[in-house]
């Protein structure tokens, strides 16, 4: 079960969300990913922008990539993706990008302040905290608070 599963998709934007504990497959333990594009829809899926996202899965729920599945005869797909904070407890989860990752994103607990409670907002010490992109398309946060709060967006659903 990924997080987004895209079909078929032409000029999709996945901004600023945060995950929690989603891409993990019980069938297929060490398989999940958080975005992903599934045969096959895959071929037809070109430009896809992927920025300021925050995912952390506990030790119960590993996720091993953060995208997968994008056609081997649609190499790059036209994918930008950046300022991306991902987290699997216990497991060294892989960007699976079909180009590298961004040297803007991390592979650091985003410190969600109690994500088993549904508060995914951030504490105060994130990474996530002012190290996003200026995303003009993304005004306000879940809570409908105005984005940027001090110098720099926040990555994920909540602007602190």
């Amino acid at each position: 079960m990924a997080g987004i599963s895209i079909g078929a998709s032409q000029n999709s934007q996945i901004f600023n969300n945060s995950f929690y504990n989603c891409g993990y497959n019980n069938s297929y333990p060490g398989s999940g990913a958080i975005i992903r594009v599934p045969e096959p829809d895959n071929i037809a899926t070109k430009n896809i922008d992927i920025f300021n996202n925050v995912v952390y899965n506990d030790s119960q729920h590993p996720f091993v990539q953060f995208f997968k599945d994008l056609a081997k005869d649609n190499p790059s797909g036209a994918i930008r993706h950046g300022y991306n904070t991902i987290y699997s407890e216990g497991v060294s989860p892989k960007w699976g990008y079909p180009n590298s990752a961004d040297s803007s994103e991390e592979i650091k607990d985003p410190m969600f302040t109690n994500p088993s409670a549904g508060n995914l907002t951030l504490l105060e010490g994130s990474p996530a905290i002012n190290s996003g992109k200026s995303l003009g398309r993304v005004l306000f946060d879940f809570n409908m608070n105005q984005r940027p709060i001090g110098d720099k967006y926040d990555r994920g659903a909540y602007e602190k």
